[in-house]
């Protein structure tokens, strides 16, 4: 099924007549469908070139027109979404309820997040060159370390705070802003994967009250995060060098993640401050 919405602006014009023609004047978005729809297009394209000759009019499946405000379309999609299976980067980024939800929105406008955070997919592909992490992975590592979050303004409080937090942090680690360090350091190491966002969130966390952070951040250099560490074997990675290392991605090895790296990085802190 395709979902489009025809945006409520108070400029758009819908009109359905006795014989069931919708006539539709105004912004129409492609809430869900975006696969079936670059699949027509191709189709389409190969007619008209002559490489195809599929007729396009015999093709029938259900698309479900709404009338939204962009806020509501986008949680009325959220609702819609539980279920479905689609990647949850997806139907996280249409929820606007939840506050990790809306800490990462502002991260993805005000800090250097900005472009590198994927919203479809759950995972980074590997000729992807934009992306460091997806929004799925940035709400559920906001949830796992900063659980004590209950209002709208801490969220934002949290946000200011992330915002500065990831500035400094992507100008810090090459693997971040390089697409081509960050393909190469990903045979070996952690430090550019996805995954490592739980790490880089809980870092925050232990790094938020310290009154001078940004001159500790750099300690994050100092972690085991080679693959091929005994540190990381069977919790969070597989394989081997010869095979190739992945990582394991449950909700398990996230929180065991999450909490090796937070004593690691406290230790190299303390060594520090002592």
């Amino acid at each position: 099924m395709i979902t489009l919405n025809v945006l409520e602006d108070g400029n758009e014009k819908v009109e359905l007549d006795d014989e069931g023609n919708l006539a539709v004047d105004g912004e129409i978005n492609i809430a869900d469908g975006q696969h079936r729809i670059r699949a027509l297009s191709m189709i389409l394209e190969g007619n008209e070139k002559g490489d195809t000759f599929f007729d396009l009019t015999e093709l029938k499946f259900p698309v479900k027109v709404t009338h939204y405000n962009v806020q509501t379309a986008q949680q009325q999609f959220h609702q819609f979404s539980l279920g479905l299976k689609i990647s949850s980067s997806r139907a996280e980024y249409f929820n606007q309820t939840g506050l990790a939800n809306i800490i990462v929105r502002e991260l993805m406008k005000n800090s250097d997040l900005a472009g590198r955070v994927e919203v479809v997919r759950n995972s980074i592909p590997k000729k992807d060159e934009r992306h460091i992490v997806t929004f799925a992975t940035l709400v559920n590592a906001i949830d796992l370390v900063y659980k004590d979050l209950e209002t709208r303004v801490q969220a934002m409080e949290l946000a200011k705070y992330l915002s500065e937090f990831f500035n400094e942090l992507i100008n810090l680690i090459p693997e971040l802003h390089n697409y081509e360090k960050r393909a190469q350091s990903k045979e070996t190491s952690l430090i550019g994967e996805n995954f490592m966002f739980y790490g880089y969130v809980a870092i925050s966390k232990v790094l938020r009250d310290k009154e001078n952070w940004k001159e500790y951040l750099p300690l994050i250099n100092k972690l085991d995060l080679l693959k091929s560490s005994k540190v990381w074997y069977a919790e969070i990675i597989k394989g081997g060098k010869e095979r190739g290392y992945s990582i394991i991605n449950t909700s398990e090895s996230r929180q065991k993640f999450i909490n090796k790296i937070e004593r690691m990085f406290k230790k190299l802190l303390n060594e520090k401050t002592e």
